[in-house]
């Protein structure tokens, strides 16, 4: 080797160890640094938490309240999937106006419903919109 390539080598050993120091340095400096939290702080900890908690009860309480006055009321009776209007169709959860539109087209196409369950061969119904609104709805 050159006397050139050993002065770099050399040079890049040295950074090396330079760098591991300081990265060693500022490990155990860093622990040093952050003092072991007192029984004051734990405690003001503690009671902030406790008042965030109880903001966050609050409202979700709040929320639960508001959303049981706003949400839509129960049926009083049952829709009948042959007869009744998009209006109607739109009263039952989960069904808005273009779910509607594609009850009315399948009962046209089809000449009604013969079962609830048909109202699975409607695009977008599935199993789950049909368990939500099966006990409002009838076909005779």
């Amino acid at each position: 080797m050159t006397r050139q390539e050993i002065l770099v080598i050399q040079f890049l050993v040295g950074f090396f160890i330079l760098g591991t120091a300081i990265h060693i340095y500022r490990d155990r400096t860093k622990n040093r640094d952050q003092s072991v939290q007192t029984e004051a702080e734990s405690e003001r900890f503690r009671m902030m938490a406790e008042r965030v908690d109880s903001i966050y009860l609050k409202q979700a309480e709040q929320n639960k309240v508001e959303t049981a006055l706003t949400s839509q009321p129960a049926l009083t009776r049952k829709i009948n999937l042959n007869t009744a209007s998009i209006d109607e169709l739109t009263q039952l959860p989960g069904i808005g106006p273009a779910f509607a539109e594609r009850i009315a087209a399948y009962r046209r196409e089809n000449q009604g419903f013969r079962k609830i369950e048909d109202l699975l061969m409607v695009k977008g119904i599935g199993e789950k919109t049909l368990e939500r609104i099966k006990n409002e709805v009838t076909v005779e």
